[in-house]
C-alpha cells in the first residue's frame, strides 16, 4: 500500500514538473546535448576515415583533382567537384575510391604523379572516374527527384480541409436525384 502512495505522489510531481518551467530548461538542455553529440560523432567519423585508409585516399584524389590533376578533367568536372559541399565531397569521394579500388586502381600512384610519364594509364583513369561521376551525378538527381515526387503525393486537403484516408480529396455532396410519385425528379429543401 504504501508502495503505492509512493508511486502516485512521483506520477503526481512528474506530471506537475512536466507543465512547468523546469521541463523547458530540461528540453534545451536535451537538444543541445543531443546536437553537440552528433557534431563529435560526425567529426570523429571523419577522423577515423582520414587516419585508418579510405578517408585519407578520398582527401588526396580531391586535393589532387582540384590542383595538380584539374588538367586531366574536363572544365564540367572540375566545376562540378568544386561546387561540393564538403560533405557532399566527402560522401562522393569516398564512393569514388571503393568504385576504383574494385577496379583495381592504386587511387595514390595516380595521385603522387607516378603516372605522368603513362599518359594512356592516366587517361584510362580519368576516363574512369568522369564516367563514373557521371553516373553518380545522375542517380544522386533521381533520388532527389523521386524526394520531391513522393513528397507531392501526401494526401491533399479539400477546400473544406478533409481528406480521405487513402489520400484522394472527399467529393462533394451532390443534390438527390430520386423520383417522385409522379415521376418528376425532387430536389430537396434548404431551409435558410
Amino acid at each position: 500500500m504504501e508502495l503505492l502512495i509512493l508511486l502516485l505522489i512521483a506520477g503526481v510531481m512528474g506530471y506537475l514538473l512536466s507543465g512547468s518551467r523546469y521541463s523547458q530548461k530540461i528540453d534545451e538542455t536535451t537538444g543541445k546535448v543531443t546536437d553537440e553529440s552528433e557534431g563529435a560523432l560526425k567529426r570523429m567519423g571523419r577522423w577515423t576515415r582520414s587516419f585508418f585508409g579510405r578517408g585519407k585516399q578520398a582527401n588526396n584524389f580531391l586535393s589532387w583533382a582540384t590542383t595538380n590533376g584539374a588538367a586531366h578533367f574536363p572544365q564540367e568536372f572540375n566545376s562540378w567537384l568544386k561546387g561540393l559541399t564538403p560533405e557532399e565531397a566527402d560522401q562522393f569521394t569516398n564512393s569514388l575510391m571503393r568504385y576504383l579500388q574494385g577496379l583495381g586502381y592504386k587511387v595514390e600512384d595516380y595521385t603522387s604523379g607516378e603516372m605522368e610519364y603513362r599518359p594512356a594509364q592516366m587517361q584510362i583513369f580519368v576516363e574512369a572516374v568522369v564516367i563514373y561521376s557521371n553516373e553518380y551525378r545522375r542517380a544522386h538527381e533521381a533520388q532527389l527527384e523521386a524526394k520531391k515526387a513522393e513528397e507531392s503525393k501526401k494526401p491533399e486537403t479539400s477546400d473544406n480541409g478533409s481528406s480521405s484516408a487513402d489520400g484522394k480529396a472527399v467529393a462533394e455532396k451532390q443534390p438527390s436525384r430520386r423520383k417522385g410519385a409522379t415521376g418528376e425528379i425532387v430536389q430537396p429543401s434548404v431551409a435558410a
